[in-house]
């Protein structure tokens, strides 16, 4: 039977009418389908017991299968989703606990005069007053999604780009990844009272040569009827497509964008990333130039730390004329560094090695003095391969 899951506010609008249902039945399917991720027709309550059995005989409500579930010792959950074709991606689930303290370009911020743990404020509490109990910290769930099974790219640092590409996931299966990442991720209580989700297309494949799709199941994720994710919790990342760039840009101006560029310089990009022989630096920086002005999307540059190859001094010179390139055009990018995670299956392994914590430091370090906003990622789900660059399910056949 044809599947409801997945279908957009307006098909569901098109489905009722066409059954001769009024308007707001479609608003009811579409809420159950994502606001509650209800699992059967059945649990619709709200609708009449003759209207989901004539709904049964057309159609079902599927997600993916959860085929495995791999806990890190960190928290991260590696989920193994099988889809109705018997092909298999993997998403990741990331429970994180959020601090008031927040750590830029590698520096703790100073504490400000009178902040709670002051001298001052310690003076001013009651000698003997119990000091009230601290609520815990909200604990809040990122998930990284695919959009492919497995990757036609190749990228060298990717072991997703070492298995073999069979087709682009649908909306419905992008947007599934949330929902069952929600329901079988880390058994912490993530994203509970208080808790926010962030959403991350880094997963298997990459987004842009699957553009129509990433925008519908953004559609599905941001609706307030259905995920009801704001904008500025959504990243798309993508290896750098000039032209699907910008038509990611218009469509959906306010949704952040991650550029994978791993290089200061096109040489030795070209050696990790085949795609950038085709397209050099220059031109995806000239596309990010192009992007509607909008003050609350986030730019990000993803660059991974190749031991002895891109991780030297020379390196983050040329990674800092790149950020002065692309702040003159007009784009103020900030750099998310990443720790390569080696991986052994699929055969022969990885080519590269991770370099050293001290020369990560070293490279932070020189970007942060030049003015720009640098992190440092600290990998979670390694154990379970589970971390970036690590997914690669195998499809049967």
């Amino acid at each position: 039977m044809e599947n409801l899951f997945g279908r957009s506010r307006a098909g569901l609008a098109e489905l009722t009418a066409g059954l001769g249902l009024p308007a707001y039945r479609g608003r009811q399917i579409f809420r159950h389908l994502y606001a509650r991720g209800v699992s059967s027709l059945d649990a619709m309550t709200d609708l009449p017991a003759a209207l989901r059995q004539q709904l049964g005989g057309q159609f079902d409500l599927r997600h993916p299968r959860v085929a495995a579930r791999h806990p890190s010792r960190d928290g991260a959950v590696k989920l193994l989703l099988e889809l109705d074709d018997g092909l298999r991606v993997e998403a990741v689930a990331i429970g994180s606990r959020r601090t008031a303290l927040r750590r830029r370009s590698g520096r703790a911020p100073a504490r400000r005069a009178g902040s709670r743990g002051s001298g001052s404020a310690r003076r001013r509490r009651t000698r003997g007053t119990p000091e009230p109990p601290r609520r815990p910290a909200p604990v809040d769930l990122t998930v990284c999604v695919s959009t492919q099974v497995g990757c036609p790219l190749a990228c060298t640092f990717c072991s997703s780009g070492a298995v073999r590409f069979r087709r682009n996931l649908t909306a419905g299966e992008i947007a599934a990844q949330v929902l069952l990442a929600r329901r079988h991720g880390p058994r912490d209580g993530s994203c509970g009272p208080g808790g926010r989700t962030n959403i991350v297309y880094m997963g298997m494949g990459e987004p842009l040569l699957n553009t129509g799709a990433v925008l519908e199941s953004l559609d599905l994720l941001t609706d307030p009827d259905a995920f009801a994710l704001p904008w500025r919790r959504i990243t798309v990342s993508t290896v750098g497509l000039p032209d699907e760039i910008r038509r990611l840009g218009q469509a959906a101006p306010r949704v952040g964008i991650a550029v994978s560029l791993h290089a200061g310089d096109d040489p030795t990009r070209r050696r990790f990333m085949p795609i950038a022989r085709r397209h050099p630096i220059g031109e995806i920086f000239a596309a990010l130039a192009d992007l509607p002005r909008n003050p609350r999307r986030r730019i990000t540059l993803e660059y991974v730390l190749l031991g002895g190859e891109n991780d030297r001094p020379d390196d983050a010179r040329g990674l800092v004329r790149q950020l002065g390139r692309l702040a003159a055009a007009g784009v103020r990018a900030r750099v998310n560094l990443i720790a390569f995670n080696p991986w052994s299956d699929p055969a022969p392994g990885a080519p590269h090695r991770p370099g050293t914590e001290a020369d990560a430091e070293r490279f932070l370090a020189a970007v942060s003095a030049a003015g720009y906003v640098v992190t440092l990622r600290r990998s979670r789900g390694r154990d379970a391969n589970a971390a970036c660059g690590q997914l690669a399910a195998q499809s049967p056949g």
